[in-house]
């Protein structure tokens, strides 16, 4: 077997264990914490006031985000009885049928909305949401860079998602997505996961000193994380550089060994330390005939 990853293979590996070391380090309430509470007011404001359109778009939401289809669908309907010009009843009705997959009833209403509003950073990303997963590429594209261009403040996982989208339709797709992500990361700073796929795309377009150079920038802001020696590691692999691949997986394993004894201990911390592993001792048997 080559000592060499699949850089495909290598990259999904690590996007993995990065993400579980994102999630390991984030702790905080449940998205849905307090939501039936929520809903409980909002069914006493309606017992109060049967025809209160706020109020039963508000429960609609609720239901929603709760996946009580049917009852947000009978909100929706009874809101519209009483307001049927009520501002975000469309968006609400387009956010429930992308939901629940019904793509182009979602697009119409969505659409709908955005020709009351059409900078809403919220509902074009939506929009873009609902065209790509109608296949429509360059729509989606073109609604999330919409979205990108109204937006307040940053969100770097819109940029993300524009450009995993961009880099799914070709070569020169691989090139617009990396613009974006320049783009992000000049408006965003140096986030991380920005980073990481800038590197991937750098390694697609076999931009190696590129995609090292990226690394390496990573590296100075983070120069005791395991995920960028990791990263660099994979990349010196994948590029025929076996005693740098070597090197930067024992300065990953030395980057988890300093950690504190919980997260060393982290599912993801010790899957990335059995890579380390795993791969210094293949790279040591690859790198013996050659030192003979």
């Amino acid at each position: 077997m080559s000592p060499i990853f699949s850089p495909r293979a290598a990259f999904a590996c690590l996007a993995c264990v990065v993400c579980h070391l994102g999630q390991a380090r984030a702790v905080g309430p449940a998205p849905h914490d307090g939501l039936h509470d929520l809903i409980v007011r909002a069914d006493a404001r309606i017992d109060a006031d049967p025809e209160n359109a706020a109020a039963l778009l508000e429960r609609a939401a609720l239901q929603r985000i709760h996946k009580a289809w049917t009852a947000a669908l009978a909100d929706l309907d009874r809101a519209a009885a009483v307001q049927p010009e009520l501002p975000g009843l469309a968006a609400e009705r387009g956010r429930l049928l992308l939901d629940v997959g019904h793509l182009q009833g979602a697009l119409a209403h969505l659409t709908a909305e955005l020709l009351a509003t059409p900078a809403d950073p919220v509902l074009l990303q939506l929009r873009g949401e609902c065209n790509q997963r109608l296949g429509r590429s360059e729509a989606a594209l073109a609604d999330f860079d919409a979205a990108i261009a109204a937006a307040p403040a940053c969100d770097p996982d819109l940029y993300l998602r524009r450009a995993r989208l961009a880099a799914s339709t070709g070569e020169a797709g691989l090139v617009r997505a990396l613009a974006g992500l320049d783009a992000g990361l000049e408006r965003c700073g140096a986030v991380p996961a920005l980073l990481f796929e800038a590197i991937e795309l750098e390694a697609a377009l076999g931009r190696r000193d590129a995609a090292l150079a990226r690394v390496d920038a990573l590296l100075a802001t983070a120069p005791k994380s395991a995920e960028p020696h990791a990263r660099r590691a994979a990349l010196c692999e994948q590029f025929g550089r076996l005693d740098d691949a070597a090197g930067a997986w024992r300065a990953c394993l030395a980057a988890l060994d300093a950690l504190p004894e919980r997260r060393a201990n982290a599912p993801a911390a010790r899957r990335l330390r059995d890579l380390a592993g795993e791969r210094i001792a293949t790279l040591t048997v690859a790198s013996e005939p050659r030192r003979r």
